[in-house]
């Protein structure tokens, strides 16, 4: 019972923190509900989440020097925990400091919207969702919220940086460099190019191309055997949230929210279209879990931006209809996470309380 009433306090509180960040137009919020979700992560014991124990493990082995028997694992991420186990040999610290990265990048990401969004709804989306999905795969959800950060470049074009972020989520987790496909969409997102923008983005694909070619067999070698069997394992709920989308991009596709022709205008026209696409790509790879295992992480990247597709239509004046369906669903979603096990959040123990 305690857990589900904590799970419940911090739904409430994050919301009320967002609710506040909107009105008063404060990020300040927004991290303040960031480090109250970064602090159930980083207190919680290791029996919480289905590779919270594995994890545990190999930072045993780090902090031994037994680096070998990381298996699996990037070699960069090994030297990140040997460096944060330097400082603070305490499996809870490289918790916090993972969690403390993943929920202020992706908070601070989503408060770049806020004129776009509501923010209650974003964050209800991402705790439903996301959140308690960092429990198991923890060095991924840094990768994801490191490349979901680094989109903010590319509205700018400013795709040097964007890569940049690419490459340190690597470090984290090799599977992030999918997320060079965000600059292949950009073709798609801006429909009008100039020729020089047109050579300039064939050249950068190029480039792209040839490093994939010449490195991808070696460096994702291991990834390859998750294709090699195909498992039927198919659910409904992505299949409604297919449906669901293809109905709200039916009703809502010329809505903006009310801005003038200004650069907020623009923004808004760039994000209304990118949103889209984003969300939509997201959910087809993560529909590849019903195939194959493990495949639907892969999808992660692209299917964060849910937050934001979802915040942007509660935000919207019209679709009543669609926008209570919405609601009826997310707060499903939001209480089978409060009441669930599915990423082993349940039972929730702090680290002192441990047998």
């Amino acid at each position: 019972m305690q857990t589900y009433i904590l799970y419940s306090v911090v739904f409430l509180i994050i919301i009320m923190m967002t609710r506040l960040a909107q009105i008063k137009n404060s990020k300040k919020y927004m991290i303040y509900a960031a480090m109250v979700l970064t602090l159930l992560a980083g207190l919680r014991d290791s029996s919480v989440g289905l590779d919270t124990q594995g994890y545990v493990q190999i930072f045993d082995y780090i902090a031994e020097g037994q680096m070998n028997l990381a298996y699996g694992l990037e070699t960069s991420f090994k030297y990140i925990c040997f460096v944060l186990l330097k400082i603070w040999d305490n499996d809870n610290f490289l918790f916090f400091v993972f969690a403390l990265i993943t929920n202020v990048l992706i908070f601070d990401r989503i408060w770049d919207f806020k004129d776009q969004i509501s923010l209650p709804w974003a964050i209800t989306v991402y705790y439903a969702g996301f959140y308690f999905v960092s429990y198991n795969i923890m060095r991924q959800c840094v990768a994801v919220a490191i490349v979901f950060y680094a989109t903010r470049y590319l509205y700018n074009k400013k795709y040097f940086r964007f890569l940049i972020g690419v490459l340190l989520a690597c470090f984290f987790h090799k599977s992030s460099v999918i997320g060079i496909a965000f600059i292949f969409l950009e073709i798609f997102v801006r429909k009008r190019l100039s020729k020089e923008q047109i050579r300039r983005f064939v050249l950068l694909i190029t480039i792209v191309l040839v490093a994939i070619v010449g490195f991808g067999a070696v460096f994702f070698e291991k990834y390859f055997k998750y294709f090699e069997d195909i498992q039927f394992n198919f659910g409904a709920l992505l299949f409604v949230k297919l449906i669901l989308f293809v109905l709200i991009a039916i009703v809502t596709r010329s809505e903006l929210v009310s801005l003038g022709k200004d650069e907020k205008y623009d923004f808004a026209l760039y994000t209304g279209r990118s949103i889209k696409l984003y969300y939509f790509l997201g959910i087809l790879l993560t529909m590849l879990g019903y195939l194959f295992s493990y495949m639907d992480r892969s999808g992660t990247y692209y299917y964060i931006f849910e937050t934001v597709f979802i915040g942007k239509v509660m935000r919207t004046k019209s679709v009543g209809i669609v926008k209570l369906l919405i609601a009826i669903l997310y707060l499903i979603l939001a209480i089978g996470t409060i009441f669930g096990n599915g990423q082993g959040q349940g039972n929730y123990l702090f680290f002192w309380q441990q047998i």
